[in-house]
């Protein structure tokens, strides 16, 4: 039974939440078995390209992970979610594979946030791309209030593994930034990202950092503490410690949050806002302190409560 397996391989959602897939599968089993599936393939996070690299190399795995959950469940309709850029990108290959499956496509409005998955909900009701608050879950209450279940890209391809019985706990990790090996890797899910950087030979022989979890999201790292497990952040970019100027990198995080947020929270449009005009004119730290505790306890979604965390760490990345 593939409830087993996938409980037995203890696989974690690949979306970066690292959420068990059994326990969401459970869940929508207690809500009917009876619903939507939904594959996300919406990465807008800079500097990652995994979701680009599976639907060029492993687009076959991925659609047959979405056949398991298919043929699992009772599954009413199928919707294939993604980001505009990959669509035209592979569209002959999506399109063909979708059409012999009955998976309806829709393409990712091109915010940001619009990749979070009751985001994605919203936009493929036909409406505004934003998040909603949790729970109520999606298992429970998702498509047009019926059970849904969202996966992401690579969740799929996980899964088609371990229905083959071909899984041993590998995930893929997204290098770039300065590095001599920039790609997308497969590599046992516990390592470290010292280890990550060392197997893909990607280890600096200068002084750097990392920020490992994406562009927007993803936490600042020192040399010095790389050895901790990459716990789900597969996305690791690379700086040159002598090149890296810390307020240029918050005036581009908080570019990107600004003009990628939904813009309905009132802590998350003006607290980016108001961090990003700071930046820009002059720092003040108190202020600016309290404008990411505002952030992080007050903001609607995980995308004011990450950005606290990101400031955070860039911040302190020489301590920490």
């Amino acid at each position: 039974m593939i409830l087993k397996k996938i409980k037995e391989a203890s696989l974690i959602g690949r979306s970066g939440s690292r959420f068990p897939v059994h326990d969401k599968w459970e869940s929508f089993l207690k809500n009917g078995g009876r619903g939507y599936l939904i594959c996300n393939a919406a990465e807008g996070e800079p500097g990652a390209f995994k979701d680009k690299f599976l639907l060029k190399n492993e687009i076959d795995r991925v659609f047959e992970g979405i056949d398991v959950v298919n043929n699992f469940f009772q599954i009413e309709d199928t919707f294939f979610y993604v980001k505009k850029k990959y669509y035209k990108l592979f569209k002959a290959e999506l399109l063909e594979r979708s059409k012999k499956r009955g998976v309806k496509i829709k393409l990712k409005e091109d915010r940001y946030v619009a990749g979070e998955e009751t985001a994605a909900i919203s936009s493929i009701e036909g409406k505004r791309a934003d998040p909603k608050g949790k729970p109520p879950y999606p298992t429970g209450i998702g498509l047009w209030g019926k059970p849904t279940i969202v996966h992401n890209l690579e969740t799929f391809y996980a899964i088609s593994e371990i229905a083959k019985d071909n899984y041993n706990g590998e995930r893929f990790f997204c290098i770039t930034g300065d590095v001599s090996r920039e790609g997308v890797f497969k590599l046992k899910e516990e390592l470290s990202i010292k280890e990550v950087l060392q197997k893909t030979g990607n280890y600096p022989d200068f002084e750097f950092l990392v920020q490992a979890g994406g562009g927007a999201g993803g936490i600042f790292i020192s040399e010095m503490n790389i050895d901790q497990p990459c716990n789900g952040l597969a996305v690791i970019e690379v700086y040159k410690k002598n090149d890296f100027d810390k307020n240029k990198k918050m005036i581009e995080i908080s570019n990107f949050l600004m003009y990628g947020n939904c813009d309905k929270c009132t802590p998350c449009r003006e607290g980016i806002y108001r961090i990003n005009e700071m930046l820009k004119k002059g720092f003040d730290e108190k202020i600016f302190n309290e404008l990411l505790s505002v952030l992080e306890k007050s903001s609607y979604c995980p995308l004011g409560k990450n950005a606290s965390k990101v400031f955070k760490s860039l911040i302190s990345v020489d301590e920490n």
